[in-house]
């Protein structure tokens, strides 16, 4: 008779011995590094589409072109809008008129009776007549190449533009994005003040100048174009810059140094205190300011010599390491991810895109534009609706919200929110709120 063995139990001979084996479960709790239940879903970029063609806007008639720009929340509707000329008639619909091109609105006051063209007053297309007049299909495609990343010299070489058209329309661009990130950031809360959640912090360097002869300390003539970041884990919209003042330095020096405790306590007392929240950042003094409400961790980006047992040793970089924090509150102890690996990877995405030339010192103003960018393409995750599976042409939201609100001096009584798409459904069934961002998003900060 065969005899039965535990399953959990094996039993070998080993040098005449018998040694028992016993399975032990893995207890290991798996610590995720995103701990939010409501964290942005990754999308493969490579797996999505736009929902226009270049083809598209290069080939549609004018009244096409107009339809289409609508349809994707470029263009506001001026139909029974006060006339913006002599703010008393009201607008009629789109009259296709016969020779004239591109379709009119017509103002029905008596005494005005103007023809006004639907991109009237728009913050990025020109509006004009004349030979000398860009059409909108191709001011539509210029800003089709601009919001995929296409160099100036690219899109020169496929449109036949003349780089000033290309120069101030990305301009144009930027500048709206810098306005529309300025107000959205004055809505930035981290957390709900009950439930612990992970916020990163780190600073970075754009750029650097020297003042040579007009600095206050010709030892130490080197300004720095420092920027100081927070982001919540798996909530890109928060994402916060604050641009920092550090010291001159001298010419040889590799970077500014870290945040200093000046420039960080303002911030932390603002965006952090009393917001139970978890800080993770490297291993700058300034980081490590208690406060009430915060819990803070960090990791070490350069290697370290140590003295172990006796021996000195290198200790290698720690990127991302286990860390267990107990509640003050409460006495419960949890595990969490340390880590500054989102803030890093939107540093290195707003790096890889802004073009550091002879024009941008430290300071200025295209500077300062440039680094906006990364805070539109994160300030809110469900734009990917607008590129990604349903995928409008872009910045429908912003165009309109910054209309709107250019448009409360001219027109006061109007109501421009019914022009504002509130949904946009996408492939999978669900909807989306159209907002200030580009698919890149999550890619970036999932």
């Amino acid at each position: 008779m065969a005899v039965k063995r535990s399953p959990c139990s094996t039993a070998e001979k080993k040098h005449g011995k018998t040694v028992t084996k016993r399975h032990v479960k893995n207890t290991t709790f798996k610590v995720p590094y995103v701990r939010w239940t409501g964290a942005v879903e990754e999308i493969r970029m490579d797996r999505v589409s736009w929902k226009r063609k270049l083809a598209d806007l290069l080939q549609a008639t004018d009244l096409q072109v107009v339809k289409l720009l609508r349809e994707d929340g470029l263009l506001h509707g001026w139909a029974g809008k006060t006339c913006p000329r002599c703010e008393q008639g009201k607008l009629s619909k789109l009259l296709s008129m016969s020779g004239q091109g591109m379709p009119k609105h017509r103002c029905n006051h008596f005494r005005c009776q103007q023809y006004i063209n639907p991109h009237h007053l728009h913050p990025i297309f020109v509006d004009g007549t004349g030979s000398s007049c860009m059409p909108l299909q191709a001011q539509s495609a210029l800003l089709f190449l601009l919001l995929n990343g296409i160099s100036h010299a690219a899109i020169h070489r496929i449109l036949h533009l003349n780089h000033k058209v290309i120069e101030d329309m990305s301009n144009r661009l930027v500048y709206l994005r810098k306005a529309w990130v300025e107000q959205k950031e004055k809505n930035i809360v981290f957390g709900n003040g009950k439930d612990w959640i992970d916020v990163e912090a780190d600073e970075a360097t754009f750029q650097h100048t020297d003042l040579k002869d007009l600095a206050k300390d010709p030892n130490q003539p080197v300004i720095w174009e420092q920027w100081c970041g927070i982001v919540q884990r798996g909530a890109p919209n928060t994402l916060l810059l604050k641009r920092l003042t550090p010291n001159t330095s001298f010419r040889r020096a590799p970077g500014p140094g870290a945040i200093r405790k000046v420039e960080w306590y303002p911030l932390a007392t603002k965006h952090l205190q009393d917001r139970s929240v978890v800080l993770r950042a490297d291993a700058a003094k300034s980081y490590k300011l208690k406060m009430s409400g915060v819990l803070h961790d960090h990791v070490r980006h350069c290697k370290k010599c140590m003295k172990v047992k006796g021996r000195w040793i290198w200790k290698m970089p720690s990127y991302v390491r286990v860390t267990t924090h107990k509640d003050p509150h409460t006495g419960r102890k949890f595990k969490t991810k340390g880590g500054t690996q989102i803030i890093d990877r939107a540093w290195r995405f707003l790096k890889d895109r802004i073009t550091i030339n002879q024009h941008c010192k430290v300071g200025s103003p295209l500077l300062r534009a440039k680094e906006c960018p990364i805070r539109v393409l994160l300030q809110d995750p469900g734009l990917v609706a607008c590129l990604g599976h349903s995928g409008c042409l872009a910045h429908g939201s912003v165009i309109l919200a910054l209309v709107e609100k250019m448009f409360k001096f001219v027109l006061p009584c109007q109501n421009w929110s019914d022009h504002l798409l509130p949904f946009i459904p996408s492939a999978s069934g669900k909807k989306h709120s159209l907002c200030p961002a580009l698919c890149l998003a999550q890619c970036v900060m999932s």
